[in-house]
């Protein structure tokens, strides 16, 4: 259900505790409750939002493309508009449904098929020492595979909470309203990507970023990106006013207090593919409280190429 149905719907919800009898009459069912709401759910996959479009009387400021006003896109361009890390090559993923099992059993039972991101990396070939062996002995080493799957019982949930007043309701269209209300939580849900991307990130206790490092890693210059937190460890401007952090490309967050470098698309986030809402009648002038959740969990393969900014950079 769309998010302007919903709220078309929740101006007229009734306090779940109230019914009418046949003969009219009201009744107050005290073991339930007042709450006057409406529940649904949005799908961030398959939902589009028409682009803002300015007029006479109404400007727009917040992360946009060159999509035309008046025309649709769907959720996760704005959502990558709003994240550092889906702008820098993580890749976003919708959780996939539990498939049922096959099976004459009266039980419900579900499949538990593995899903996750994987990285391929280059198989390293040495040289093959000949000495006093014909065929040559080669080293064993580990597939060069690395995989992160999913935990469906560990992801982190979030929520947000505002209020919509009449008088914003009366003074926009539907449409209008409903553009506004799912670009902010896209962009929302972008940032809170960046967050989970980030903690998961630190909490993998990441050493300290060297370009040495990073090559002995394998990867290219070019696959590096840094996000420069709240506390502004290793920050360079160049003569050109180009943004650095260790001499690697760099971008702004508020979503972190530490410096992170390292190939974020080598790193997938996965969320859930739909956002509960709530939506609550919760004011005799017809005010709206807006409830929405959404689960988030990152995917991150191999650990080793991510790193942070030492404090005394």
């Amino acid at each position: 259900m769309s998010l302007s149905a919903l709220i078309r719907q929740a101006r007229k919800a009734m306090p779940q505790n109230m019914h009418f009898r046949s003969d009219g009459d009201v009744v107050i069912d005290q073991r339930r409750s007042p709450l006057a709401a409406v529940r649904g759910r949005v799908n961030l996959f398959g939902e589009d939002v028409v682009q803002l479009k300015e007029n006479l009387h109404t400007n727009y400021h917040f992360p946009q493309t060159n999509v035309a006003a008046g025309r649709r896109e769907k959720l996760p361009a704005i959502m990558t508009r709003g994240s550092r890390v889906l702008s820098s090559g993580a890749k976003l993923i919708a959780l996939p449904e539990v498939e049922p099992a096959i099976g004459n059993s009266k039980v419900p039972v579900f499949k538990s098929i593995p899903c996750g991101y994987v990285l391929i990396d280059p198989a390293h070939f040495s040289v093959v020492n000949h000495e006093g062996d014909e065929d040559g002995e080669v080293s064993v080493s580990n597939l060069p595979i690395h995989e992160a799957f999913i935990e469906r019982d560990s992801f982190t949930q979030r929520a947000v909470r505002f209020e919509i007043s009449r008088k914003t309701q009366k003074t926009k269209r539907d449409d209008e309203l409903n553009a506004e209300v799912i670009t902010s939580l896209s962009l929302g849900i972008g940032r809170a990507i960046d967050n989970e991307v980030t903690s998961t990130v630190l909490a993998t206790n990441p050493s300290d970023f060297s370009l040495s490092a990073a090559a002995n890693s394998g990867l290219k210059f070019g696959e590096l990106q840094a996000l420069i937190g709240t506390l502004g460890k290793g920050a360079e401007l160049s003569s050109d006013s180009k943004l650095t952090a260790m001499g690697v490309p760099a971008e702004l967050t508020a979503d972190t207090s530490a410096t992170i470098i390292g190939a974020f698309d080598r790193c997938a986030v996965v969320i859930n593919g739909e956002i509960d809402l709530l939506i609550e009648r919760r004011k005799l002038n017809g005010a709206l409280a807006v409830t929405a959740w959404v689960d988030i969990q990152a995917l991150l393969p191999d650990t080793s190429k991510f790193w942070v900014v030492a404090n005394n950079a």
